[in-house]
């Protein structure tokens, strides 16, 4: 592939708005984003992707954040409900004891899903 703008250039890489080849005077890297150094839409385009993957990083870890704390509330509920029905009424209640290890152990997956895209 050539420069969109020297055709005698080899690209070094691809606009991400509009897939032209640039070469390395042409490109500039803008946000993680490849873009032409002299184009307005690649530039307005780099910054709207920017603006959508930010939310999407804050969206993530609030939903990380929910469910962890969901699912812990659930896991805790399960084995205080197995350990009363142990004590009480000698039943051992294996489900909630496999649902409550379960719900405990999806915690650190959730809390994994909510860091992820953080700025380090």
């Amino acid at each position: 592939m050539k420069c969109f703008y020297h055709n005698d250039r080899d690209a070094f890489g691809v606009d991400a708005v509009t897939g032209k080849g640039l070469c390395l005077e042409c490109l500039e890297e803008y946000n993680g984003f490849i873009i032409d150094k002299n184009s307005r839409i690649s530039k307005q385009g780099a910054r709207h992707w920017t603006n959508i993957y930010t939310k999407f990083n804050k969206l993530n870890r609030v939903v990380g954040i929910l469910f962890g704390i969901l699912f812990a509330v659930i896991g805790l509920w399960c084995l205080i409900n197995a350990g009363y029905l142990f004590f009480t009424e000698n039943k051992f209640a294996s489900w909630d004891i496999l649902y409550g290890c379960f719900c405990l152990a999806s915690v650190p997956i959730f809390y994994y899903i909510s860091s992820l895209g953080k700025e380090k």
